[in-house]
């Protein structure tokens, strides 16, 4: 009873942080502050950008991003000066930690006599962490990776590949990069010019790219960024596939004492996830629990907690992670009142001013011990964000944690489907459930 009470004050809690959207700690956000009005000729470059994104070529999508940084000079050259490449700065002895050693793997699907039930063992060995994709044509790419107990030995990685929609997969790349051990990794396959990008983050803090080449498995490496503490990638699927780009948001320092603020940047047209440029501050808040996604027509979304104050937040990018396109930030719950234990945010498919994006957070009562529901917070239409949902697992001693979702990549695609564990004392149980 008590939960049920707690759950009606927290959204009337919600219901006023919607209407203020205010930050009663007072922290302040770069986009809170009011940007330059856009020049006439400036509106017409990023409504350019648009068109270029789904008609136009590599190049005349770079000299628009370049024109678009010279009219900025006319009008604020500190956010001209946004529109460059990112500069890593690291010693020759510390690069050469990531180049990765080919291991010879076994190509041959692992026998189906270890099919348990409805789950089919694809690695019979340690894992430190996963992730997965799925290709236009159903073709599954799972990868995982393990950090070796010895220092020395680094991490492998593994990716496998089923072409029969599951039933079984096979070892299509396994390499080992000695010295270096990873905290995160993000598959993202980019089609169907056949590259299948792996997205890393160090124990060291180092932001970068594996990419291997489909056809021939070459493998290239790129360092996005230094100094980064969590990252979250996606990427967009314009009609004319040579434009394909990945756009991210990461945590990095930023001086004033903060560990880690928000930063976004994005690859440039026909790298095909690499060469990434224009890395930008979009809020001052300390912050922490990154989540990202992509929606259609270059509609970006964001959200991060704070540290210093717990407040669960969201920013709005409407044009390709472009520096000068992030809306203020949004506030979204008060962590004066609740803990956000993690968050997902996944977009569907369609255009910003229809949008609809929906925002799911594992949360309990701030300074509490009570079990971690979930909560979802639903946008549509370019509106704000509002509760659509509570989750609650019947009885005590159940939480429920790590969610993650996925969506086609498809133009209106609006099925969202998500996942999510529920740990009840030694039990843990993998759930799923769909939004449309």
């Amino acid at each position: 009873m008590m939960k049920k009470i707690f759950q009606i004050l927290i959204v009337c809690i919600f219901c006023q942080s919607m209407i203020g959207q205010i930050n009663s700690n007072n922290e302040i956000s770069t986009d809170n502050k009011q940007l330059p009005e856009r020049s006439e000729a400036l509106n017409l470059l990023y409504e350019r950008a648009k068109y270029l994104e789904n008609n136009g070529t590599p190049f005349e999508i770079e000299q628009n991003r370049l024109a678009t940084k010279k009219e900025w000079e006319k009008i604020s050259p500190e956010i001209a000066d946004s529109y460059k490449p990112i500069e890593v700065h690291l010693t020759e002895e510390a690069l050469k930690k990531f180049t990765p050693v080919k291991n010879i793997g076994n190509s041959n699907p692992l026998p189906l006599d270890r099919n348990w039930g409805d789950d089919l063992l694809i690695h019979d060995d340690n894992i430190s962490g996963i992730d997965m994709e799925v290709s236009a044509t159903g073709d599954i790419y799972v990868l995982g990776y393990y950090n070796d107990l010895v220092p020395a030995d680094g991490c492998t990685v593994y990716i496998y590949k089923s072409t029969d929609n599951g039933v079984s997969f096979s070892l299509w790349e396994e390499v080992t990069i000695p010295v270096v051990k990873y905290t995160k990794m993000q598959l993202v396959l980019l089609e169907p010019d056949q590259y299948l990008a792996v997205y890393v983050l160090t124990e060291t803090e180092v932001f970068g790219v594996y990419r291997w080449d489909l056809d021939t498995q070459d493998l290239e490496f790129q360092i996005i960024s230094a100094g980064v503490s969590d990252f979250s990638v996606d990427r967009n699927f314009p009609t004319n596939t040579n434009n394909v780009r990945v756009f991210a948001t990461y945590l990095k320092p930023s001086g004033g004492g903060c560990t880690n603020r928000v930063f976004s940047a994005r690859s440039t047209s026909g790298s095909f996830g690499l060469d990434w440029v224009d890395e930008f501050l979009i809020s001052t808040i300390c912050s922490e629990a990154l989540d990202f996604t992509y929606g259609l027509n270059g509609a970006i979304y964001t959200a991060f907690v704070s540290t210093t104050t717990g407040n669960m937040y969201v920013q709005t990018n409407t044009n390709y992670n472009d520096p000068a396109s992030w809306s203020p930030v949004e506030t979204i719950t008060n962590g004066a009142n609740i803990q956000i234990v993690g968050l997902t945010i996944r977009a569907t498919r369609k255009p910003l001013a229809s949008d609809k994006v929906i925002l799911f957070a594992s949360y309990r009562a701030a300074g509490s011990t009570d079990d971690i529901d979930m909560i979802s917070f639903r946008r549509e239409n370019a509106g704000a964000f509002l509760i659509f949902d509570l989750l609650e697992i019947p009885g005590t001693g159940s939480d429920i944690l790590y969610s993650d979702a996925w969506i086609r990549k498809e133009i209106g695609a609006e099925v969202i489907r998500q996942s999510f564990i529920v740990v009840s004392g030694a039990s843990r149980t993998l759930r799923t459930r769909t939004y449309n």
